[in-house]
C-alpha cells in the first residue's frame, strides 16, 4: 500500500511546535517553576568547547538511538493529522502535519508510507559528510565518503572552532530540527536540509545557501560567537529587555512582551536566536503545550539541556586548578627555606572574580578554613590569606594568579598545606581535595670526592709525580668534590665554604703558598653557587717543606661560621728525597690462578674475571713487607689512589688491589733490597665496553708511593 503525506515546514527561529517526545533514561526533576528566564543558561556552560569529545558526542547519539531503522522494517504506529484525535495511540510528531492517520491495526511499514522517502535511512549517529564537497551518506548508510566527517566530528570541530560547547549544539539540533533529528530511529533526507534552523527567519523561506548537516551546524556555532563577539549589534543584551511572548500578539492578550532582566552573554544569545520567551502556560506544561500565545523555543532548549546534560547553571562562585608552580624542592626544604608559589585557577562560576572593592577574592588557609598556617610569613596578608588575586578581574572562564612565599617552619617534619579561593565578606569556594606536600628535612652537609690533581703550575698542563718532590719544590693542586648533601654551597656572604686543613683541625700548614686564604685555609670554592648533586672545585698553589721525608698533607670543606663537612681522609701525598725505588720485572695475564693458561687482555667479555699480576725488583735500600705498619701494596695511579673500574671482591679495596709475595719464597713476608716481589690479584672486567689503560704502582703504605714507570695494563672489554 503506497499512502502520500504532507510534511511540516518548521519555521526554526520561531521555536513554536512542541516536542512531547520524552528521552531515554529521562530522569528529571526540574518543574517551571525552575526556569530563570533572564538565566537561561550560564556563560561558563554554554562556552565550552571541549565539553565532549567527538568520541564523547558519537557515544551520546548511539544512547539516543542504539539500533537505526535502517530499512523501515517497524511497524508505523498511528500519528494523528491535527483534527482528528479519536487514533489511538495519538501521538503527535513534527514529521506531519496534516495528511492520513494510521491506526495500529494498518500494520503499515515506515518504509512503505511515501515513495519520496524510502528506505534506507541514515539515523544521525551514522551520519557522515564531507565539509567541502558536501558529498554525504544519506540514503546510504554503508557508503564511505571521501574525506568524510562523521556527524559527531562535525560537531565536536565545530564546537571547538568557536567555543560554543557541545552540548548546546546538540540541544540546539534536537529543539529545532524535524524529527527530531537527534532521536530520530528513521529520519527522512529534510530532516537534515535545516536540523538547527540557521538561515530560517520568522518571515521568510529558509536560506538554501546554508541547507545540510555541515552547514547548519558550523553556521550556527560560528552566529552565536558573532554575537557574543558583538553583544551591543543585536536587539538583546545584558541588562533589561523587553521580549515577546509568542509571534501571535494581535489575537492574545496584554501583556503580549515580559520583561526579562538578562544576566549572561550565553542566555543573550539564545534570545537573539529565538526571540521568544515562554508564557506561564508553557510552563505549566513543560513537556506539553501551553495555549494559542505560547512559544517553545527557549523553553524546549533548557528542558532538553537538563534532561541530557544536568543543570545549565553554575554556582556563583566556582573554580579550578589550572596549575601549581613552585621554584624549590617541596619534599626537601629546610628550616627556614622560602620558596614561591603560583597558583593559576579557572574561574568556572557565574560571577566576575574583583581583586578589589567590597568583596575582593582572595586565597585563604583551608582544611579547615582560615587557620593559621606554619608557613606563614610577613609577605602574607596575614597568617590565613597567603595572597590577593594579581589581576584586577576574571571573567567567568579566564584564570585568576595567586602568587606567594611560603617559610619552612623550624620543626622538621611532613606537612600538607591546603588552600582555596575565598570571597571576603561573601562567601567560601567550594573545596578541593587538591593539597601541597612539604617536608622540612634537617640540613645535612656532606661530599665526596670526584677527582684530585697535582700540577707544576696553575696552567694544569704538566702533572706533577708527588712521589719524586725536592724541598721548597712549588706545584698547584686541584680538587673537585661533589655535594651529596641537602644544603646549597656558596663562595660568597656570611657563610662561604673554604677548605681547611684537617687532622688536626685548623692547623697552620707547612705547605702553605701564595694565595693561600691563611695558614689554614688554602682555597675558596670557585663556584659562586653549588646545589645538591652538583660539583664544586678548589684550586691552589703549594710549597714543599725545606726537610726531607714523606707527608701527607689533610684537608676537609669547611662553611665557615656553620659547620666542618665530614672528614674523607682526604690528603696530597708528598715524598722529598726517598729511599724507597723499584723497577720492572715483568708482567703476566692469566685465565685464573693456577696460572697455567695465558690469556689476551685485549680481548675480554664484559665482567670477565682473569688473574694478571706485576713482578717489581726492590732497587732501593729499604726492605718491603707484606705485613705491619707500613706494608707494601700495589696501589691505583694516574691519578694515585683512584678506584679502578676493574675492582675485584678479592682486592684490598678498590684502590689495592694486591699486597706483595716474595717472588722466590712464597713463605717469606719481606722482600729485601735486590730482591723480587710479586703483586698478583684477579682483575675484573667491567660492564662497560670500551679500551682502558690501567695504571698500578707499588706503595709503603704510611711512609710513599715508589717511583712511577707508568706501569699500565693494556686492556680491550668488548
Amino acid at each position: 500500500m503506497r499512502i502520500t503525506r504532507t510534511l511540516s515546514t518548521l519555521i526554526a527561529g520561531l521555536g513554536i511546535v512542541a516536542s512531547t517526545l520524552v528521552f531515554a533514561g529521562n530522569a528529571s526533576a526540574i518543574t517551571g517553576a525552575d526556569f530563570q528566564a533572564g538565566r537561561i543558561i550560564d556563560d561558563g556552560v554554554f562556552f565550552d568547547g571541549y565539553a565532549m569529545s567527538a568520541q564523547q558526542i558519537q557515544s551520546f547519539l548511539f544512547t539516543q538511538v542504539p539500533t537505526c531503522d535502517t530499512n523501515g522494517t517497524q511497524i508505523f504506529i498511528g500519528y494523528y493529522n491535527g483534527t482528528d484525535t479519536s487514533v489511538t495511540p495519538n501521538v503527535n510528531h513534527s514529521k506531519f502535519a496534516g495528511g492520513h492517520t494510521y491506526t495500529l491495526s494498518d500494520n503499515v511499514k515506515r518504509s512503505d508510507l511515501d515513495n519520496r522517502y524510502p528506505a534506507p535511512y541514515t539515523c544521525l549517529k551514522d551520519y557522515v559528510e564531507n565539509p567541502t564537497t558536501h558529498e554525504n551518506n544519506i540514503g546510504r548508510p554503508t557508503y564511505v565518503v571521501p574525506g568524510g566527517m562523521s556527524a559527531a566530528s562535525i560537531i565536536a570541530s565545530s564546537a571547538q572552532a568557536y567555543n560554543i560547547s557541545p552540548k548546546v549544539l546538540l540541544t540546539l539540533i534536537q529543539k529545532e530540527s524535524i524529527g527530531p533529528l537527534t532521536t530520530d530511529d528513521w529520519p527522512w533526507p529534510n530532516e537534515y536540509v535545516h536540523p538547527t534552523g540557521f538561515a530560517c527567519p520568522d518571515t521568510a523561506a529558509c536560506d538554501s545557501t546554508y541547507n545540510g548537516f555541515y552547514n547548519q551546524v558550523n553556521s550556527s556555532a560560528a552566529q552565536f560567537r558573532k554575537y557574543t563577539n558583538n553583544p551591543t549589534s543585536y536587539n538583546y543584551r545584558i541588562g533589561t529587555n523587553q521580549i515577546l511572548y509568542s509571534p501571535v500578539t494581535t489575537t492574545c492578550p496584554n501583556p503580549t512582551r515580559a520583561t526579562v532582566n538578562i544576566v549572561n552573554q550565553a542566555t543573550a544569545d539564545l534570545y537573539i536566536y529565538t526571540p521568544y520567551t515562554p508564557n506561564q502556560a508553557a510552563l505549566d506544561n513543560l513537556y506539553g503545550t501551553g495555549d494559542g500565545c505560547s512559544a517553545y523555543g527557549n523553553r524546549n532548549f533548557w528542558r532538553i539541556y537538563n534532561d541530557w546534560f544536568g543543570s545549565t547553571l553554575i554556582p556563583n562562585y566556582a573554580w579550578s586548578i589550572q596549575n601549581i608552580s613552585v621554584n624549590a624542592d617541596l619534599g626537601n626544604m629546610l628550616p627556614g627555606q622560602t620558596a614561591t608559589f603560583t597558583y593559576t585557577l579557572m574561574n568556572t562560576g557565574s560571577s566576575t572574580w574583583s581583586r578589589d572593592g567590597s568583596n575582593p577574592v582572595r586565597l585563604g588557609t583551608a582544611n579547615p578554613q582560615d587557620r593559621n598556617s606554619v608557613f606563614c610569613n610577613s609577605t602574607w596578608l596575614g597568617c590565613n590569606r597567603p595572597a590577593s588575586m594579581l589581576e584586577a578581574s576574571v571573567p567567568t572562564g579566564s584564570t585568576g594568579t595567586f602568587s606567594f612565599i611560603i617559610k619552612a617552619p623550624s620543626q622538621t617534619g611532613e606537612y600538607r598545606e591546603y588552600f582555596k579561593p575565598v570571597v571576603e565578606g561573601l562567601t567560601w569556594f567550594p573545596d578541593s581535595t587538591n593539597n601541597v606536600y612539604i617536608k622540612v628535612v634537617p640540613p645535612v652537609y656532606s661530599y665526596s670526592v670526584k677527582g684530585q690533581g697535582a700540577f707544576t703550575d696553575s696552567t694544569k698542563t704538566t702533572p706533577l709525580d708527588s712521589s719524586q718532590l725536592s724541598p721548597g719544590q712549588s706545584g698547584w693542586y686541584t680538587l673537585k668534590i661533589t655535594n651529596t648533601g641537602n644544603v646549597a654551597w656558596s663562595n660568597s656572604g656570611a657563610n662561604p665554604m673554604d677548605l681547611g686543613t684537617d687532622g688536626a683541625r685548623d692547623r697552620s700548614s707547612r705547605f702553605a703558598g701564595s694565595g693561600w686564604l691563611g695558614p689554614n685555609r688554602p682555597a675558596r670554592l670557585i663556584e659562586s653557587i653549588v646545589l645538591p648533586g652538583q660539583d664544586g672545585t678548589f684550586e691552589w698553589s703549594f710549597v714543599t717543606p725545606a726537610a726531607n721525608g714523606i707527608s701527607r698533607e689533610y684537608f676537609t670543606p669547611v662553611i665557615e661560621g656553620v659547620t666542618w663537612l665530614n672528614a674523607t681522609g682526604l690528603n696530597y701525598y708528598a715524598l722529598l728525597n726517598g729511599a724507597y725505588s723499584w723497577s720492572l720485572a715483568g708482567q703476566y695475564a692469566y685465565t685464573d690462578s693456577s696460572m697455567l693458561t695465558s690469556i689476551d687482555l685485549a680481548n675480554l667479555r664484559s665482567g670477565q674475571r682473569v688473574y694478571v699480576g706485576i713482578r717489581a725488583k726492590n732497587t732501593g735500600t729499604a726492605t718491603w713487607y707484606s705485613e705491619g705498619i707500613y706494608p707494601m701494596h700495589l696501589g691505583t695511579t694516574h691519578f694515585i689512589d683512584r678506584l679502578s673500574p676493574f675492582c675485584d671482591a678479592s682486592w684490598i679495596g678498590c684502590n689495592r688491589p694486591a699486597s706483595l709475595k716474595n717472588a722466590s719464597d712464597a713463605s717469606k713476608t719481606s722482600v729485601a733490597p735486590g730482591e723480587t716481589a710479586d703483586f698478583g690479584f684477579w682483575y675484573k672486567a667491567p660492564t662497560k665496553t670500551g679500551t682502558y689503560y690501567e695504571y698500578f704502582n707499588p706503595v709503603a703504605e704510611n711512609i710513599t708511593w715508589l717511583n712511577d714507570l707508568g706501569v699500565n695494563h693494556y686492556t680491550v672489554v668488548k
